[in-house]
């Protein structure tokens, strides 16, 4: 039913309009009755999806500080029994409860990479809000979607962004302006940009993976998930096995992949922290995903297949043609293949370099120290 509602908000204009009239006018009604709670910071990744992403790189380093330790952290999951949450100080509420809502009226910050307000605006003039988002966008998002014009983060505080390609579309995409976009990164790419070996050896000890390569296959979200192209496994399996593994990580909003599993190909879907992955990975297989943004500052492989690339550019849209950069592209996954098998190692890491530093001028493992400090000097 909640993702029936969703999609209809999407796509029906009034439906949506009359959604954030009543609904933000409900919520700011029941809010005259709640206090500010002091020191108290609501956190939800990926609309109460996850327990992941640069919201918790923030949590993780908050806990981690004294100065914080009479804070009250508060995430919001869809699934609050999945989590055990160890730390003293850190609750758990249902996304979109009641007490989900009067959570977010009465804290002093709102710590996300996708909403709090979940298309209402009731965020009172004492909270302070945190949006780190979640990738540098290569597919349109916000109002430059066909058919949206209800994306309003105005009254953010503060929002991510790592280079200037960014600026301009999050202002038309989002209402916002030059007082509350920084330019500090994400926080979820300090892992990705301090590159520790011992994360490598963690995920290859997870998956059981010996003295092979890592093919990491990350796709963009789908509204409907059988519009991904899957290459064929076995193919892939009889040809690249002896040197290589292939891990596939759905995206967060889709559901993990409908295959076969082996040594060979693992699905990663339910591993959470994507940054942790693309570190181990020695190449990355995508689509439209922002994945390969965040992969670059690793100077390593990007291929990207795109077998509906004309029908995704018609219904979706994306910012630039990717066909015109310098990455490898793909619209048949033999083709793709036989690359693979064949590529020049040097080459490939060089244009990912070269791409990188278009998108990601910041190259530094700053975001989430920045983000505290600016929390603890009360600058936001």
């Amino acid at each position: 039913m909640k993702k029936k509602i969703e999609k209809i908000l999407k796509t029906n204009a009034l439906f949506n309009k009359l959604y954030t009239l009543i609904g933000s006018f409900i919520v700011k009604f029941i809010g005259f009755f709640v206090n500010k709670d002091p020191k108290t910071i609501l956190f939800v990744s990926y609309m109460g999806k996850n327990f992941n992403d640069s919201p918790k790189m923030i949590y993780d380093s908050l806990i981690a500080d004294p100065y914080f330790n009479e804070y009250t952290f508060i995430w919001a999951f869809n699934e609050p029994e999945k989590y055990n949450l160890s730390d003293k100080n850190t609750k758990k509420v249902k996304m979109d409860s009641y007490e989900y809502l009067l959570t977010a009226l009465k804290a002093e910050y709102w710590i996300t990479n996708v909403n709090i307000e979940r298309g209402l605006h009731f965020k009172k003039k004492y909270t302070k809000s945190i949006n780190t988002w979640h990738g540098i966008p290569l597919k349109k998002v916000g109002n430059d979607v066909k058919g949206r014009n209800d994306f309003d983060f105005s009254n953010t505080n503060l929002f991510c962004y790592s280079s200037d390609y960014e600026y301009d579309i999050y202002r038309k995409a989002f209402n916002l302006t030059n007082e509350n976009l920084y330019k500090l990164g994400m926080p979820r790419n300090d892992i990705i940009i301090e590159n520790k070996s011992e994360v490598k050896k963690i995920i290859k000890q997870k998956y059981n993976i010996q003295d092979k390569k890592i093919i990491l296959f990350a796709p963009t979200w789908r509204d409907n998930p059988k519009d991904l192209d899957l290459m064929d496994l076995k193919k892939w399996e009889e040809s690249l096995s002896d040197e290589y593994v292939l891990l596939l990580k759905s995206h967060g909003l889709n559901e993990e992949f409908d295959i076969e599993e082996n040594s060979f190909v693992i699905d990663v879907s339910n591993f959470e922290e994507t940054s942790e992955l693309i570190v181990a990975a020695d190449l990355l297989v995508t689509d439209y995903s922002s994945i390969m943004f965040d992969f670059a500052l690793t100077n390593k492989p990007i291929f990207i297949y795109i077998p509906d690339y004309e029908t995704y550019m018609k219904e979706r849209g994306l910012y630039f043609d990717l066909t015109k950069t310098n990455l490898s592209i793909f619209k048949d996954s033999n083709k793709l293949l036989e690359y693979i098998l064949n590529f020049d190692e040097d080459k490939e890491n060089n244009v990912s370099k070269k791409f990188g530093q278009k998108y990601n001028e910041i190259e530094t493992p700053t975001a989430t120290e920045e983000i505290v400090s600016l929390i603890k000097e009360q600058k936001i």
